[in-house]
């Protein structure tokens, strides 16, 4: 079986900083493609590309790296387990309850199943193997975030998360998105002062920043995301026109990105609160 997950740490020092990549995994397996109601390439609009590949040089800078394998439509670890679409599973045990978000509801749960208007699996998905994904991609690619935000923040006092994804273009003349969104819950993954230096870099770098809107974080930042413990969570959401190709080629706006997101993360974990270490479970 292919690995949940990659983790990759600095060659030198290490900073408090834990970059997550879940959403850029391409593997999904050739039997379940048969079972898709859409062609497979039509699905690359769900997920992130690589956007790990703009943070080779935070990786240099001292921050770790933990990115997904697996296809976001296998299994979408952004997404709490429970955000279930009930309809599109096959008997689904008495005891579970569905979480019926707004996101279960756009067909974007832990398994999405609509892509638009268009159902992405040819039948229901059999609750075991809905478990299955479960527990051998979503719980270990967390416990492995639980890990290494316990490791960091027991090193350091502190540490930060963040949450990289890229987000898709407007269309049908919907207004521009910015550069760049920050989210963090609203102020509660993350300390403001961290958010508030993140926005103020980037702005300075020339690109355009937003805060929570259009997106504000997912799972991933609530889940993890406890600054009054000391581990700090925001999402980076990241046009993909501006970032990349139609072929997810970098484009010239993406080199200056990798620079800048090597500095911030030098910044940031420079001015990290001091927190209590997380006590061991």
């Amino acid at each position: 079986m292919i690995d949940p997950f990659a983790l990759v740490r600095p060659a030198g020092p290490g900073l408090p900083v834990l970059l997550s990549s879940p959403h850029s995994g391409r593997y999904y397996p050739e039997e379940a493609r048969r079972r898709l109601g859409v062609a497979p390439a039509t699905l690359a609009v769900l997920n992130d590309g690589p956007v790990h590949e703009l943070l080779d040089r935070a990786v240099a800078a001292g921050a770790t790296l933990l990115r997904a394998r697996w296809n976001r439509t296998w299994i979408d670890l952004n997404r709490d387990p429970a955000e279930l679409d009930e309809d599109a599973i096959d008997g689904l045990p008495a005891d579970v309850r569905p979480c019926r978000s707004l996101r279960v509801q756009a067909g974007l749960g832990v398994v999405p199943t609509w892509l638009g208007e268009r159902r992405i699996h040819l039948r229901q998905l059999p609750f075991a193997e809905l478990a299955e994904r479960i527990a051998g991609v979503h719980q270990p690619y967390h416990a492995a975030l639980e890990r290494e935000c316990r490791r960091l923040a027991g090193d350091f006092g502190s540490m930060l998360l963040l949450d990289c994804h890229t987000m898709p273009g407007p269309s049908g003349g919907a207004a521009a998105l910015p550069d760049i969104v920050l989210g963090d819950r609203f102020g509660r993954s993350c300390a403001h002062a961290l958010v508030a230096a993140a926005e103020a870099s980037l702005r300075e770098a020339g690109f355009t920043v937003a805060r929570n809107r259009p997106f504000a974080g997912g799972w991933i930042t609530k889940r993890h995301g406890q600054p009054e413990r000391g581990v700090h969570a925001l999402q980076i959401e990241l046009c993909r026109q501006r970032f990349f190709t139609a072929d997810w080629q970098q484009t010239a706006a993406a080199s200056a990105l990798r620079r800048t997101l090597a500095a911030l993360v030098r910044e940031l974990a420079a001015m990290l609160p001091p927190a209590r270490p997380l006590a061991a479970e």
